[in-house]
């Protein structure tokens, strides 16, 4: 039996225009969604009392998310169903929940136990680009380590740490070609797919970047 609080684990995307929200507006807009379901929240102590939720690993401006997670805590139990239902009535059509689960309050953090995230990135490109790309990564990788430069300051991410394997390429239809991977992230951080798609140009032109999404963020690979 779940321990009360209770703690709903809601699972929810972020498609279409909104993937375009920054992690501060949609954690703002999934609040909203959980005030006018009228579920019954948690609401904490001291003198900034706010909703009692917790949510998993941030996703860039611009990128998609397929299987994103959110934890709020409530006050009573509510089925399932009805907690499904309630939340999805008032849910944007870009910010879909579809399914949610309650979790034990031992079970750890989203920050810290779902560490995995795969990734689909669409670029414009042909067969020839397509090659140097392949050829662009398995150098990357030779040299084992990628410079990214956050506020100011240069952070070394050593790719064997970060990135599960060799991203795959394929090309899906005519002047478009698919990567997969995944990114790890630890105590220290994690590597953002657009560093990893900038580290592959090595300072040459820009890829032709479709879209970016987060199909998958798992405990696990």
């Amino acid at each position: 039996m779940v321990e009360q609080p209770f703690r709903l684990r809601i699972n929810y995307q972020k498609i279409g225009r909104l993937t375009h929200l920054s992690h501060l507006e949609v954690v703002r807009a999934l609040e909203r969604v959980v005030r006018r379901s009228q579920l019954p929240y948690v609401i904490t102590a001291g003198f900034s009392a706010h909703m009692k939720h917790a949510f998993g690993p941030a996703l860039p401006v611009g990128t998609g998310g397929l299987d994103e997670y959110l934890d709020v805590w409530l006050t009573d139990y509510v089925p399932i169903p009805i907690a499904l239902r309630s939340l999805q009535e008032v849910a944007p059509e870009s910010l879909p929940i579809f399914a949610v689960r309650y979790v034990e309050k031992s079970v750890p953090s989203l920050q810290v136990s779902h560490r995995f995230s795969t990734y689909e990135v669409l670029l414009r490109a042909d067969a020839e680009q397509l090659s140097s790309l392949r050829r662009a990564c398995e150098e990357l990788l030779s040299e084992g380590c990628l410079n990214v430069q956050r506020k100011g300051k240069i952070k070394v991410f050593a790719l064997s740490r970060y990135l599960s394997k060799m991203p795959e390429m394929r090309i899906v239809r005519e002047g478009v070609i698919r990567l997969d991977f995944v990114l790890i992230a630890d105590e220290n951080g994690s590597l953002r797919p657009e560093n990893l798609l900038a580290g592959l140009c090595d300072g040459s032109d820009t890829l032709d970047v479709i879209s970016i999404t987060r199909v998958k963020l798992k405990e696990s690979l």
